[in-house]
């Protein structure tokens, strides 16, 4: 069962107003992102539509109905909860590639992909953003190092005094 299936079975066996109300009350998202809940809302305002009513309008309407607060807060705390980061583990580069350190294609081919990994279990990220946390995550400095080599001295030269 994927995600969606499985969030959308929680709203439609309790409700999306507790599923809300859990939201706000422990001031945490539990891995749910805006627009996961904002899909869901969508789906239960879309049970309320009004005879000609387009669905997005029914959706505006019942969002900021004045007895729909829980739910605004709890887009709030799912808009302000980071996404979850999946565990990424090192990756240890050896055998030919270790042979060829200067070859940095592999390297960032890998921290690539593991960012576009990131961005396929959270949505809301865009790809400049997934790939600065796999690139900053402290589990892949071996990677980012090999991926990318700052500008150094080769040659020092004394000071003329």
């Amino acid at each position: 069962m994927d995600r969606t299936t499985e969030l959308r079975k929680i709203a439609k066996q309790y409700g999306v107003h507790k599923l809300a109300g859990l939201l706000v009350t422990e001031n945490k998202s539990h891995g749910i992102t805006e627009a996961e809940l904002t899909s869901l809302i969508f789906e239960e305002a879309k049970k309320h539509m009004q005879p000609g009513e387009r669905p997005n309008s029914a959706f505006a309407r019942y969002y900021s109905a004045p007895e729909n607060i829980e739910l605004r807060k709890a887009i709030a705390v799912a808009k302000n909860t980071p996404a979850p980061l999946m565990s990424v583990e090192p990756v240890q580069v050896g055998g030919n590639d270790a042979l060829d350190v200067n070859d940095a294609s592999k390297a960032y081919q890998q921290l690539v992909d593991l960012a576009a990994e990131q961005v396929r279990r959270s949505p809301t990220l865009t790809d400049a953003q997934a790939f600065a946390r796999v690139f900053e995550d402290p589990a892949n400095a071996t990677l980012a190092n090999a991926a990318h080599r700052r500008p150094s001295a080769t040659t020092s030269y004394e000071f003329p005094r």
